[in-house]
């Protein structure tokens, strides 16, 4: 509903301005949480590349069962 809202215009920039930089603020607070927790800094693209084939691969062959 907020982004139906937001992509309407039907928010003033300055509200939307203030949700975006709180959501900046949180996530950041998430990262520093994340990396203490032992969270690598970086994504590994080919581990989701994987992923994202091997489940795919699976709906297809359910699929075509």
């Amino acid at each position: 509903q907020l982004l139906k809202q937001v992509k309407a215009g039907l928010m003033p920039f300055k509200q939307v301005q203030e949700l975006l930089e709180n959501i900046v603020d949180e996530v950041e607070v998430l990262s520093v949480q994340a990396y203490k927790n032992g969270m690598p800094d970086k994504v590994e693209p080919k581990f989701w590349e994987n992923f994202v084939e091997q489940v795919h691969l699976q709906v297809l062959n359910g699929y075509y069962k």
